[in-house]
């Protein structure tokens, strides 16, 4: 995780809840980076979204990589908006 004061943390979320809400009337467009396919994609939202809920719509575990939202590792429950730079990497194990 990023290292921020809770205090900031709590208001950047607040900021984007009402940044979600304020284009919920009009579906808009994120872009997010799967590492394991080096490849970008766009997906419309329509409404507030956790990242939860966009690995649930593109069909990826939660245990298959990490996410990261500009530039900080995040857990599944972070809100995402359209101004957010989303990565998706991949979880790599071996011998």
């Amino acid at each position: 995780m990023c290292s921020r004061s809770k205090h900031n943390n709590n208001k950047q979320q607040s900021t984007t809840i009402i940044n979600i809400y304020k284009y919920s009337q009009t579906p808009i467009n994120m872009e997010i980076y799967f590492e394991k396919t080096n490849a970008t994609k766009t997906i419309k939202l329509t409404k507030p979204t956790t990242l939860k809920e966009i690995l649930q719509k593109e069909s990826i575990t939660i245990e298959s990589v990490i996410l990261v939202k500009n530039n900080c590792v995040c857990l599944e429950e972070t809100k995402v908006n359209n101004d957010d730079k989303v990565k998706l990497l991949s979880v790599v194990s071996g011998g």
